[in-house]
């Protein structure tokens, strides 16, 4: 059982597709930053306020044991600005 693990860790290294000296903003994410959950959700996703680019193994979901769950390579959607990664 995957009892009450918090999501550890949404670490994300992004480009904004903007110039160089712009810098993406996290907005939301769901599940919430901090969130404490009976089960494992079946994706996450980062919403930012501007398009961003994914870099490669840039995006991990680590549960509370320190285990890696991501299920994946990240992908975007909602022009860019969001970023969701399947577990």
């Amino acid at each position: 059982m995957f009892a009450a693990t918090t999501l550890l860790a949404l670490s994300v290294l992004v480009s904004a597709a903007a110039p160089a000296a712009a810098h993406a903003v996290l907005v939301d994410s769901s599940p919430r930053d901090g969130a404490r959950l009976e089960q494992p959700p079946d994706q996450v996703w980062l919403q930012f306020d501007e398009p961003v680019q994914v870099a490669p193994d840039s995006v991990q979901v680590i549960n509370s044991d320190g285990e890696p769950m991501t299920a994946g390579a990240p992908r975007s959607a909602d022009d860019g600005r969001r970023v969701i990664i399947d577990l």
